[in-house]
């Protein structure tokens, strides 16, 4: 199973079509080899049994004629001297004789050699008695006998010597032949063998790299097609994202103004309330409506100061989002550098692939630098609406000390009056400018919760993109490899929050 799981890969597919060649030179090399080596063994037995024992039987049938010649020599000399100088050849021959002999016994033979051989050996004894005989009488001077032994017996042993050397010479001769014949059909049978591997060699490297370019190009181009989608998707998603923030931006700004009018409102009323509290101590009746007044007042701070704190929470929910969109920035650079990276090892193949992984780390870049100006101006915001708080804090405190001195409102019902319908004008002041706060608050509920849309979709996105990289990888190395992906967790978190703000907006 592992083996053809490696066997999908790139890497596994090019090993393999480099070690195909590499098999068929070693089996090559090994058919070549076997063939050198019969050849060698016949070579060294031509060397060390067939040309000796030619040799020597060639040796046996020279000295059996010079021993034939010498004796005649010797019977037909005229003097003592010049007859012991042939039969001083004689016995040289004889020796010399033997001696091929002894070395033609020392070659390993053949059963049909050997039987040739040992009729050979038969009959030189016979012919070596014979020889000897005739030069022991031509030695003592009796010419007639030993010429009788030359011409008779010793002749015909000799014709049957020089026959069987003949024979046996003839044999040797025929072996050698035949050796020749099977070398050379050793030698074709190699020939046809390494024409017959480099063929076949050549046929497996051919369909094999076929194979291998097709479902190369196959697998890259689909997988190229998918990343090239998701990318664009991804663009889109991003784009949607950016104009979000940019309404969520400019909602936080008209929040600050509605704010800055509450707390101009708020002074106001603050300095009617004064008024009044020089006023309300000549009526217990004017003074109860006072004290409501600015109990009713004091509800709306708190409320104020709670929307505040509302809009503060939801300030850092959306820089936690956009801290969020920042990292999936810098993992969509992490990949497209990685993306480039491999297109680079497929050389070729991957040049279009490359210029997609460069377009795509251009949209990450820009998309962290929209992040981090995104981020900046919701600081900002935040810095702003954290100066609210404070100012509404104090005003709240303004309006504890307006419902103390409110108590001691006695007199001057007719400042009283006017007091209050001044404080009324600034109440309602108050309520268009909660009615702004609101709508603003509304605003930045519903941009939020298109930013979490555009977040679940871009990291939708992103595990597609990561999904496609994990493709590209089963295709170069035939297994997948882990990739650090965005967990359940987090995208529960996104969720959460969503919900959050979606329930915060209604």
């Amino acid at each position: 199973m592992k083996a053809s799981v490696w066997v999908k890969g790139v890497r596994g597919q090019l090993l393999l079509l480099a070690a195909i060649p590499m098999l068929n030179l070693a089996a090559l090399y090994y058919q070549a080899d076997q063939g050198v080596e019969v050849l060698k063994q016949s070579s060294l037995t031509a060397n060390s049994v067939r040309g000796p024992s030619i040799h020597y039987t060639g040796q046996m049938a020279l000295q059996a004629s010079n021993l034939q010649r010498h004796l005649l020599l010797a019977l037909n000399s005229s003097t003592k001297d010049s007859r012991a100088l042939e039969l001083n050849k004689v016995q040289a021959d004889i020796a010399a004789f033997n001696t091929a002999v002894d070395e033609y016994d020392k070659i390993p033979h053949s059963q049909a050699t050997a039987d040739r051989f040992k009729v050979i050996t038969d009959q030189w004894q016979e012919t070596y008695k014979l020889g000897s005989d005739a030069s022991s009488l031509l030695a003592l001077g009796s010419d007639q006998a030993a010429s009788a032994i030359i011409t008779g017996g010793f002749r015909d042993s000799f014709n049957k010597l020089s026959e069987s050397l003949e024979d046996l010479s003839t044999l040797r001769l025929k072996l050698m032949k035949e050796s020749m014949v099977e070398d050379q059909k050793t030698s074709e049978r190699v020939d046809d063998s390494l024409a017959i591997g480099a063929l076949v060699g050549f046929i497996l490297v051919l369909l094999l790299s076929t194979w291998v370019i097709r479902s190369l190009t196959k697998a890259l181009q689909a997988s190229i097609g998918l990343l090239a989608k998701s990318s664009e998707n991804m663009s889109l998603a991003s784009e949607q994202l950016y104009a979000s923030s940019e309404q969520t931006a400019e909602g936080s700004t008209e929040a600050a103004a509605s704010i800055e009018e509450t707390v101009a409102a708020l002074e106001e009323v603050t300095s009617m309330v004064k008024l009044n509290s020089d006023t309300s101590q000549k009526t217990v009746v004017l003074s109860k409506q006072a004290v409501g007044i600015t109990e009713t007042g004091e509800k709306e701070i708190v409320s104020l100061l709670e929307s505040i704190h509302e809009i503060s929470r939801s300030s850092q929910q959306i820089q936690e989002i956009i801290q969020v969109m920042d990292d999936i920035a810098f993992q969509t650079n992490l990949l497209s550098l990685n993306a480039t990276i491999e297109a680079a090892r497929a050389g070729e193949h991957g040049k279009g692939f490359s210029a997609v992984a460069t377009a795509v780390q251009d949209l990450a870049q820009k998309s962290a630098v929209s992040a981090k100006n995104i981020s900046h101006l919701i600081q900002q915001s935040a810095a702003k609406i954290a100066d609210g708080v404070q100012i509404a804090e104090a005003s709240g405190e303004v309006f504890r000390e307006i419902h103390t001195i409110v108590m001691k409102v006695s007199e001057m019902s007719e400042q009283v009056a006017s007091a209050s319908q001044e404080q009324a004008m600034g109440v309602q002041q108050i309520s268009q400018a909660m009615n702004q706060l609101d709508a603003s608050t509304q605003m930045n509920s519903a941009s939020s919760e298109e930013v979490s849309a555009s977040a679940k979709e871009l990291t939708k996105l992103a595990l597609d993109l990561q999904g496609v990289v994990g493709d590209l990888q089963v295709v170069l190395d035939g297994k997948s490899q882990d990739v650090k992906v965005t967990t359940s967790e987090d995208k529960k978190n996104w969720n959460v929050v969503a919900l959050t703000r979606t329930s915060q907006a209604s």
